[in-house]
């Protein structure tokens, strides 16, 4: 969360030295079901876009300690991996004073892995590896957004898609964020 904080005060702040007339490029970070959270860019070209999401966070691969998280007395989850990918096109609909009402179809991805270890003892000396999971899960939705110009260069987007997940769930209108500079 406070990189999420610290992202977006500089984002801020370079937007006071930004060009007036170029906008076609956005950086920002979006957070949503569909899109995936994660560092974002967007782009337009004249009423059509896209946006490409994206976010990986791994853990060191290593012998689990006594403190890990346990699935039981002698099992513990070791390496981590997550990553987070996520595909938008977007069309405007319609644009008007520093506001941009927009439809989406997108695509996001979920991916896991992580290592199960096992040992004869609590504390976990001596653990060997005896699984290692993979995981992935895919989101598909379309929607409307909406994206209004809060400063000279910096974008604040709400989109409101309709989500289904590939294990069949559908998520409906659960809203996602993002603030974007454009450059």
């Amino acid at each position: 969360m406070k990189w999420i904080v610290i992202l977006i005060i500089l984002l801020s702040l370079a937007g006071l030295w930004a060009e007036k007339d170029a906008e076609l490029h956005n950086f920002g970070f979006m957070a949503g079901q569909l899109c995936r959270p994660g560092v974002g860019y967007r782009q337009w070209i004249n009423d059509w876009g896209f946006q490409v999401n994206g976010m990986l966070m791994a853990e060191k691969d290593a012998e689990p300690n006594y403190y890990d998280f346990r699935d039981g007395d002698y099992y513990a989850w070791g390496r981590k991996l997550e990553a987070n990918l996520g595909v938008s096109l977007l069309k405007t609909l319609k644009e008007k004073n520093n506001k941009k009402f927009y439809a989406l179809l997108g695509y996001g991805l979920y991916h896991k892995e992580r290592k199960l270890w096992e040992s004869d003892y609590p504390s976990m000396n001596y653990a060997t590896a005896v699984r290692y999971e993979v995981s992935n899960r895919h989101y598909w939705g379309t929607g409307v957004g909406l994206e209004v110009l809060l400063l000279e260069n910096l974008l604040w987007v709400v989109e409101i898609p309709i989500t289904f997940q590939s294990n069949g769930e559908i998520m409906m209108y659960i809203p996602q964020v993002g603030i974007f500079y454009h450059f």
